[in-house]
């Protein structure tokens, strides 16, 4: 299991950057700062060089879902930005 304070810790960590830079709110400096992909791989998701992963929610035997900026989970037709897939690892949906 994730553990909160590791969760609050890597958004944290990816927000000091964009702090500085005026007008932009915490979505806006996440969503422009890291994609779902890296996300991903940051809760330990092994991501294959195509960008396909075994989708955790419920977890998959084959690869089905696509990383890039976004996601998208073909066999649960799932789909969002770094943020969907955030509330998703925290089962917020």
């Amino acid at each position: 299991l994730i553990s909160e304070g590791k969760n609050i810790f890597f958004f944290q960590r990816l927000l000091m950057n964009e702090r500085k830079e005026y007008g932009m709110n915490a979505f806006e400096a996440v969503k422009s700062t890291v994609t779902a992909g890296q996300a991903a791989e940051h809760y330990g998701l092994k991501v294959t060089r195509k960008g396909m992963v075994c989708y955790p929610f419920p977890r998959d035997r084959r690869p089905s879902m696509k990383l890039d900026q976004r996601f998208h989970c073909f066999g649960w037709q799932a789909d969002g930005d770094v943020i969907d897939f955030q509330l998703h690892i925290l089962d917020y949906y």
